[in-house]
């Protein structure tokens, strides 16, 4: 094999459960993986002495590191790679996963090389999945994904299969991030936990009620939970990023959206981008 191309979709996270039990549900939560934005990688051999990359310079430099990462575990040789299509960074959609996953995937494909068996082992050699596995699950298997947690192996993650005919619309403000970085490994480190009755109603609502939306093919049940899950997860990240959402823009956007009768609105990860 000369080369190859990997495509991607998009993660979405509907919060984070930061259990004091660490056996529990901690850095556990729910997902979707949607199909657009992605990363198209386009991977081909090297004939020169160095790699060849090519695309925005922040997608350039985490390859630059994934690949660092991969050669202290495997003789990689020499590889061209061009990123024709890109997920913005920082925006609630789980870019910097589903990049380091589509390049160490397709390294491992194209050259033939056994860097892992799965793909939590090879996000875990890329150096994602530090928190949730979300990402990684997704990257895998796609659907809406539920994340029991850290003390949850070997099933931490199940999979549940979402209706064809449903679409959600993504919204961002055109300008502005969320929590990365430094600050999100700051905010971590804390060891901020959510009190055991938070903890508990999430895990009733993804159990109780979005699990059996989603079988049972209830749509408005589905959209008033992930909306509540949301909701709930939010409040508690509040005090962080200053709201339930993380930018006032979509604050306003919510409630208009709630003022003509409309739910199901949940912002991603630290946002400021939402699924509705």
């Amino acid at each position: 094999m000369n080369q190859l191309t990997v495509t991607t979709g998009s993660r979405l996270h509907f919060g984070l459960i930061l259990s004091a039990d660490k056996s529990c549900w901690h850095f556990g939560g729910a997902g979707l993986m949607v199909r657009r934005p992605g990363w198209t990688v386009d991977l081909s051999r090297e004939p020169s002495l160095a790699d060849v990359i090519s695309g925005s310079p922040e997608a350039v430099r985490r390859v630059e590191l994934v690949l660092k990462r991969l050669r202290e575990f495997a003789d990689i040789p020499r590889v061209n790679i061009h990123i024709r299509t890109e997920i913005p960074f920082h925006t609630g959609l789980g870019s910097g996963t589903q990049l380091a996953l589509a390049v160490a995937s397709g390294v491992r494909t194209l050259f033939q090389i056994p860097l892992a068996s799965s793909s939590f082992d090879l996000s875990r050699l890329a150096g994602r999945a530090e928190r949730s596995a979300i990402g990684t699950g997704g990257f895998e298997l796609g659907g809406f994904l539920i994340d029991r947690g850290v003390g949850a192996s070997p099933d931490r993650v199940s999979r549940i299969i979402v209706p064809q005919e449903w679409r959600f619309l993504l919204v961002r403000p055109e300008a502005g991030t969320g929590i990365s970085g430094s600050t999100e490994q700051a905010y971590f480190g804390q060891q901020n936990f959510m009190p055991a009755d938070l903890v508990s109603e999430l895990i009733r609502i993804l159990s109780g009620q979005i699990d059996a939306a989603i079988r049972n093919q209830d749509f408005d049940r589905f959209a008033k939970e992930l909306e509540r899950y949301g909701n709930l997860a939010g409040s508690f990240y509040a005090h962080e990023q200053g709201d339930i959402f993380s930018d006032p823009v979509i604050r306003k956007l919510v409630d208009h959206l709630h003022s003509r009768g409309i739910i199901g609105a949940a912002q991603s990860s630290w946002g400021p981008g939402i699924c509705i």
